[in-house]
C-alpha cells in the first residue's frame, strides 16, 4: 500500500514519524497527532507549542483541531494556556465529550480533567524573539526556505484540492 501524508513546513522534519505509525497499522489520527506533538514541543518552531509567542498580552495561547474526516467527527480547542499537547486536548475533545470545539477556562477545565498536566509554555526566549522581532515589525518568514517535497505536494494538492471544489458543491455543507 501507498501512503501519502502532508504538512506545513513546520510539519516536514518530523513526517516519517507519522508515516512510520501508517505502515505499522496506526489509525490517520494517530499520526496526525504524533507528527504535531512533535511540533509542539520543538523549541525552534516559534509558531506553537513550547516556545511559542505569546499574545498581545504576554500569554501563550494554543489552538488545535483534528477530524475524522470519513465520520466528519471532531474536536479543537482554541485559546488554551498552560498545556502543551493542544492536538492530545483536542482528540479527546473529539472521543470524549458531547462537544466540538472548547474555548479557554474550558478547554483548560477539560484538559485538568481528563488528566493533562500544566505546563508553562511561555519561555524567556520567545518573549524576547517575540518583542524584538514582531513588535518591531520585522519579516520573520524572510530567507526561511522551503524544502523542494513541500513544493512538489503543494502543486500536487492545490490541483487536487480545486478539482474537488469543481466537482462537488461545498456551498450546500454549510
Amino acid at each position: 500500500m501507498t501512503w501519502s501524508i502532508c504538512g506545513t513546513r513546520n510539519t516536514y522534519e518530523f513526517l516519517n514519524t507519522g508515516i512510520s505509525l501508517l505502515k505499522n497499522g496506526g489509525s490517520a489520527v494517530d499520526a496526525v497527532e504524533s507528527v504535531i506533538k512533535q511540533v509542539e514541543l520543538n523549541a525552534k518552531d516559534w509558531s506553537v507549542g513550547y516556545n511559542g509567542f505569546p499574545n498581545l498580552l504576554g500569554y501563550t495561547e494554543l489552538d488545535a483541531s483534528i477530524m475524522i474526516g470519513s465520520t466528519r467527527k471532531a474536536g479543537a480547542v482554541a485559546g488554551l494556556k498552560n498545556y502543551l499537547h493542544a492536538i492530545s486536548i483536542a482528540r479527546q475533545v473529539m472521543e470524549q465529550s458531547p462537544h466540538v470545539l472548547l474555548v479557554g477556562e474550558g478547554a483548560e477545565l477539560f484538559a485538568k480533567t481528563v488528566g493533562f498536566k500544566e505546563l508553562d509554555t511561555l519561555t524567556d526566549s520567545s518573549m524576547n524573539d517575540y518583542y524584538q522581532n514582531v513588535i518591531s515589525g520585522n519579516d520573520l518568514f524572510d530567507g526561511m526556505p522551503v524544502p523542494q517535497e513541500i513544493t512538489d505536494l503543494a502543486w500536487r494538492y492545490d490541483n487536487y484540492i480545486k478539482d474537488q471544489l469543481k466537482r462537488f458543491d461545498y456551498r450546500s455543507w454549510y
